[in-house]
């Protein structure tokens, strides 16, 4: 059995939300059940916004070394982005620790499913790196985690959308995805990757439109090499979305109307919420549309490569609409000074949503209302959204940058990416958390850049439904992830940087965070102030293990 007089807490999660460990520290839950499961007997779940809350106090212990523990129950049907494990982390100074899952929809996206990451950082500077471009594509939307590696869908200029794999720092071309354009959307589904293509009017980019103008709306498989058809969204000739939810893939229409649903032989209607979608997403159970309410296609982008902005209807806004049965949708309300919203991510345990024509952000304050949460910076479009390293961040146009929230509705501008002269728009378009890092896809040149903050480590694969054993580590020079005992990622960290959890403003907090409600179960979390090494690591994986009877004692 793995003992150390460095526990800091151990919270079994069987019965209660108690400390186990000799030092017994006050552990406040909130939201939080106990129910019982074939496999392990029972394990907390935890109610929208609920948690346990642990005084900063318990984190006095932790001056550079840590190890983080937990078993974890992955859903079989995730109906919310799956969030945060453990959590040490102070947002306003981005100092401390967070253990989680990378999992939701960016733009068009569905970035990353079930990804473990591990972060540390101590309000580190942002570092980034160019990869270079994608193809000859003018522009990338759609990135997505698959099976260990990066994907990139490129919008076409005049060739056929392709899609490339990220590996040794180059970009390999796996072909041309279907006769359209541009591979607007990707998603890692049922053990596969989906494609999605579209007739991309380049117009709406402020670019010269594209000679190849055959129709879009197919889905594509990857089957090793070759893309194999999976089927074509009806009257459909461009999509705009993926997002994986409640174990089924659906997709959105990008210039016509209409949400649909993978059979496995075809695709069926969903309905709409009586206006075109720009991306869906996911949270508190529903799948979610991001709105846009320009009626008239052509119009809109013949005015857009003009630069002209339409102004909302009637005073509305986008909007954002939930699934609430088969084929209805219900309205969540709508963004003041917006006609469009292209992104909707979780953060802080709350739903955000990017905004164009002002470059606003909005945060979901329930019942149909949405709090302002800022202009980034100048810009007049928020794309992307997505959490990483603790801290939300968005992409925008017409000067292709990032920004980082910064608390309230403040925002800082963390990067440009996109300098190509003589362009009306420059987008910072496709996010997604690869190798540790943030990846972003840029338009009109066609690039991909990395950032990194602090130190990540990232599990770049699904982990699949049922239990695993997860376990992170930082000290010294190196911050490492392990599942089910077994080292998946590590990484060295500058010798000159110092890191301590004990200087973050927080309390301890297990099954929230930065991202999410943790949307599984939860049993035998433990905190160390030390780095538990890999036979350590496997011993623990054993001891804890739930799903051993009471029967067979451990050794």
């Amino acid at each position: 059995m793995t003992r150390s007089s460095r526990l800091l807490g151990h919270w079994p999660l069987s019965v209660d939300a108690l400390d186990a460990s000799p030092r017994g520290l006050p552990s406040v839950p909130s939201g939080v059940g106990f129910v019982s499961d074939p496999a392990v007997g029972s394990c907390a779940v935890f109610e929208r916004g609920g948690r346990i809350r642990v005084p900063r106090s318990a984190l006095a212990g932790l001056a550079g070394e840590l190890t983080v523990s937990a078993w974890i129950r992955v859903p079989d049907r995730a109906y919310d982005v799956l969030g945060t494990i453990v959590s040490g982390f102070d947002p306003e100074t981005r100092q401390g620790f967070e253990l989680g899952l990378q999992d939701g929809v960016s733009t068009c996206s569905q970035h990353n499913v079930a990804n473990l990451e591990f972060g540390v950082d101590w309000g580190s500077a942002p570092r980034w790196a160019d990869c270079g471009r994608v193809g000859d594509g003018v522009g990338v939307w759609a990135l997505a985690v698959h099976d260990g590696a990066l994907y990139a869908g490129s919008l076409g200029a005049d060739d056929r959308g392709h899609v490339h794999r990220y590996a040794d720092d180059r970009w390999d071309d796996l072909g041309a995805v279907g006769p359209a354009n541009s591979v607007t959307a990707l998603a890692s589904y049922d053990g596969s990757l989906f494609a999605a293509t579209s007739r991309y009017r380049a117009g709406g980019s402020g670019l010269v439109e594209s000679a190849n103008d055959a129709p879009g709306g197919e889905i594509y498989r990857l089957d090793g090499d070759a893309w194999v058809p999976a089927g074509r969204l009806p009257d459909v000739d461009s999509i705009s979305g993926f997002a994986v939810h409640g174990g089924e893939l659906y997709a959105c229409a990008l210039y016509q109307r209409g949400v649909f649903r993978y059979t496995g032989d075809g695709w069926e209607s969903c309905g709409d919420p009586g206006r075109r979608l720009l991306a869906l997403g996911m949270y508190d159970g529903h799948l979610l549309g991001a709105g846009n309410d320009h009626p008239s296609v052509d119009e809109a982008i013949a005015k857009t490569a003009r630069g002209e902005v339409i102004p909302p209807q009637d005073g509305f806004g986008g909007g954002v609409f939930a699934m609430t049965g088969p084929g209805t949708w219900s309205s969540l309300g709508f963004q003041r000074d917006t006609t469009q919203v292209y992104s909707l991510a979780v953060a802080g345990d709350r739903l955000h949503a990017s905004t164009w024509p002002n470059g606003l952000v909005y945060r979901y304050a329930g019942d149909g209302s949405w709090d302002h949460l800022g202009r980034l910076g100048d810009e007049t479009e928020v794309m992307g959204l997505i959490t990483y390293n603790g801290v939300l961040y968005g992409g925008t146009l017409p000067h292709a940058q990032v920004y980082r929230h910064a608390g309230s509705d403040r925002w800082d501008l963390v990067g440009t990416l996109d300098v190509a002269p003589d362009a009306l728009y420059r987008r910072a378009a496709g996010l997604a958390v690869y190798d540790g890092d943030l990846f972003c896809g840029t338009l009109p040149s066609g690039r991909v850049h990395r950032m990194a903050t602090g130190s990540v480590v990232t599990h770049d694969r699904s982990l699949g439904p049922g239990w695993h054993h997860v376990t992170a580590t930082q000290g010294g020079r190196v911050t490492s992830l392990y599942v089910d005992g077994r080292l998946v990622s590590e990484r060295r960290v500058d010798p000159a940087v110092h890191w301590s959890a004990a200087e973050a403003r927080t309390d301890l907090l297990i099954g929230t965070g930065t991202r999410a409600t943790f949307a599984g179960g939860l049993r035998e979390v433990r905190v160390y102030a030390e780095v538990l090494g890999a036979e350590a690591v496997e011993a623990l994986a054993t001891q804890d293990d739930p799903r051993l009877t009471r029967e067979e004692p451990v050794r």
